[in-house]
């Protein structure tokens, strides 16, 4: 059985005060609710980008830290991803800073010309150009090689994409976080087990000691909300 919570599309309505709300040094409530919905997603494209995760905790870190100095210097242009583009940028500059601090280490420590080390994998220099190439290797290949120069690089379409499909994820961990809250916790084991883990309906029925139909039942009406709630958050996107 769902246990209705007490959000509402109104209370969803509100996250573009958050932008507000961030302009108020002393709202800090509204600090904490910004990095918990947004650190992730900053850690989760710099690491795709090609960092490490201490690079990647920095790149988050030192994004937030720019936010909280440029949010007074925002103006939203009223179009919906008004926010999303523009923190794109900051996260796109504080990434091009770890790898020119990279860049930086490896000139100290090699005392000549950079090396393949900026690849991820660091130790891939024999490959055969092009040979098992991704769009992350080509990410942070257009980051490596632009570690010496004063910007990132101003257009480039592996990044976008990866920014993009990180946002996706972002919205789709947003709304089943609220769903979470939204439903019984057994609704909200079962589809876990089937559409989250991947798990058979009879495979997942027998670990949660149910029967197919409830699996069923979950998959449908949990799936429901979250593409609702999906839908919700790009209306009322930044």
């Amino acid at each position: 059985m769902f246990c209705m919570s007490t959000e509402t599309e109104s209370s969803m309505a509100t996250r573009p005060s958050l932008l507000a709300r961030l302009k108020d040094w002393s709202q800090q409530t509204a600090w904490r609710e910004f990095d918990h919905d947004y650190a992730p997603l900053l850690r989760n494209v710099a690491r795709k980008a090609g960092l490490t995760d201490a690079e990647a905790d920095e790149v988050a870190q030192e994004s937030l830290i720019a936010v909280a100095k440029k949010i007074g210097e925002f103006k939203h242009a009223g179009n919906r991803g008004s926010f999303r583009a523009w923190l794109y940028q900051q996260a796109r500059w504080r990434i091009a800073d770890q790898f020119r601090e990279r860049a930086k280490a490896n000139r100290r420590l090699e005392a000549g010309p950079l090396t393949p080390s900026l690849s991820p994998g660091g130790g891939e220099g024999d490959r055969r150009p092009g040979e098992g190439e991704s769009d992350d290797t080509n990410i942070a290949d257009s980051f490596a090689h632009g570690a010496s120069d004063a910007v990132a690089p101003e257009v480039d379409p592996a990044f976008e994409r990866l920014w993009a499909a990180e946002w996706e994820e972002h919205l789709r961990q947003s709304a089943l976080a609220r769903v979470k809250r939204q439903v019984s916790a057994r609704q909200f084991q079962l589809f876990d087990l089937h559409v989250l883990q991947g798990l058979t309906v009879r495979v997942a029925a027998k670990a949660a000691g149910t029967t197919m139909a409830a699996v069923y039942m979950a998959k449908s009406r949990v799936g429901r909300l979250v593409r609702r709630k999906i839908g919700r958050l790009r209306y009322f996107e930044l």
